[in-house]
């Protein structure tokens, strides 16, 4: 038997769907949920005369976790797949015979038959899935089986190859929408709303139901609940009986925390009989159906949500610097350009999978992977012929034993306030701010001007002590990183010390 117990618990049985549908992981029928436009069932009525029950509770926990990436009309055909597969392998057996798990025999003796034409690369793709969530126990011949005669595909493979249509933007690519995006806003072209619900999108990755869901309440800015600072929390709805409804307050960057004030007031002000703080923070435009449920009247369904979103930055035209044609812009791509970019500045795959509310850590594995080829590629160009040009971003090349030994008692400190002081330059508005990459990018930005109070030690305890980790599990990639940006603030440090 190789059905794992790491299965859903009775307080783990109602899920929720991207557009809010709950479903019961004891029933045998999942839906309907909306998708591509049609309602969709999930059946499972056809496994469950074939399988025994542990296996069929595996399955359906395969599908579940499924659901989390694609879409209902896709978990429908894996299971019209897996239904063919079981009732295909048990039907030489005795009658009444169940499938109690699936072995590598399972696998060769569908292969070989001829019914299994259509359903045999999902059916496999589905079985390598129950593996990768580890619903089936490891077994390494029913891989192997598996894996030998199917396409080299996984769920996660447009992240690890970076595809153009699917994966994460490449730097040039974010670089090329924030700039569309920044020039349509200012000339007018798209409204307070289109811009901030994009930049909510790009900016913190999290999925369309999140976003659609979101509420004046979960926003808090200085005009509009008093706070000092403005802050935004998301709503979870796809994880598996959460404790809290709602994530952590998030901090917010200077220019989208002026629109999501301006924008969180005007909508307050309206004439509604919905308490304020109840009110959708993003609504759809008129005409367009809102999500049926008491709890999200005037919301977007997350269908029309990422529709939205992608109509509107369709309209940008923007050009991949990538490949010379237009950008196919997503959602999903956004979220996961933020969870490789987390991974490129050091996050693991825990870190990762909180911030973007993932329930599967695997999937984060994705990007870290992806950050581990980036910072071996920069490496070996930077080590190399192109050194002496890094070194003119970098300031002074730090020895080794410099970066061991380094006295963090040198540092000049501000005594004057409590508030560390960083430098002035960001008052008409940072790129580095609005990506969140402050204040380790503005040591290597020609424009940044420092301040004479500077405050540097925070930066550089974090940055010695990440580096001490790096090396201390052989991370050398990844510390070598490190090294540039402690050069640069180094550097910025003895500058202060003149």
């Amino acid at each position: 038997m190789n059905i794992r117990t790491n299965l859903p618990t009775r307080e783990q049985l109602t899920v929720r769907y991207h557009n809010g549908k709950a479903y019961n992981l004891n029933d045998l029928k999942w839906g309907p949920f909306v998708s591509g436009g049609n309602n969709h069932n999930i059946s499972f009525e056809r496994l469950a005369k074939v399988c025994t029950p542990e296996l069929l509770n595996a399955i359906k926990a395969t599908a579940s976790a499924r659901l989390e990436s694609v879409t209902a009309a896709a978990v429908k055909s894996d299971m019209l797949a897996v239904s063919a597969f079981a009732e295909l392998v048990i039907k030489g057996r005795a009658p009444g015979s169940k499938l109690a798990t699936i072995t590598a025999d399972d696998i060769r003796e569908f292969t070989l038959k001829s019914e299994s034409k259509n359903y045999l690369v999902p059916a496999k793709f589905f079985v390598l899935e129950m593996l990768s969530h580890e619903y089936l126990a490891p077994d390494a011949e029913l891989q192997n089986e598996v894996t030998r005669t199917t396409p080299k595909k996984t769920s996660c493979i447009h992240i690890l190859t970076l595809d153009p249509n699917e994966g994460p933007y490449l730097d040039s690519e974010i670089l090329a929408i924030d700039q569309a995006l920044q020039e349509a806003y200012d000339k007018g072209k798209i409204s307070d709303h289109d811009y901030l619900l994009a930049m909510t999108v790009r900016l913190y990755g999290q999925r369309p139901i999140s976003n659609a869901a979101l509420k004046l309440g979960d926003v808090q800015t200085p005009a509009l609940t008093g706070e000092n600072r403005t802050q935004i929390r998301f709503p979870i709805r796809k994880k598996i009986s959460p404790k809290f409804d709602r994530g952590p307050l998030r901090p917010t960057p200077m220019f989208y925390a002026h629109v999501l004030e301006k924008h969180a007031l005007k909508r307050k002000e309206e004439d509604s009989e919905i308490p304020w703080q109840e009110r959708a923070l993003f609504t759809p435009p008129r005409g367009k159906n809102s999500l049926d449920d008491p709890e999200l009247e005037g919301h977007f369904p997350s269908e029309s949500f990422s529709a939205h979103y992608r109509r509107m930055m369709l309209r940008l035209k923007v050009i991949s610097p990538r490949t010379g044609k237009p950008m196919r812009i997503t959602a999903n791509r956004d979220r996961h350009t933020v969870g490789t970019l987390l991974a490129i500045q050091g996050c693991t795959a825990e870190v990762i999978a909180a911030w973007l509310e993932h329930d599967s850590l695997q999937s984060c594995e994705a990007y870290v992977e992806v950050a581990t080829r980036h910072h071996q590629q920069m490496s070996s160009l930077l080590d190399g012929k192109f050194m002496h040009a890094a070194a003119r971003f970098t300031g002074e090349v730090i020895t080794e034993e410099e970066l061991d030994d380094f006295a963090l008692s040198t540092v000049v400190s501000d005594f004057e306030s409590r508030q560390p002081k960083l430098g002035g330059c960001a008052s008409g508005g940072c790129g580095a701010l609005d990506d969140l990459s402050a204040p380790f990018a503005c040591f290597l930005c020609p424009k940044f001007r420092l301040s004479k109070k500077a405050h540097l030690t925070p930066l550089l305890e974090g940055l010695v002590a990440k580096r001490r980790e790096a090396k201390s599990v052989g991370d050398t990639e990844f510390a070598s990183t490190i090294d540039r940006h402690i050069a640069a603030i180094h550097a910025a440090q003895k500058e202060l010390e003149k």
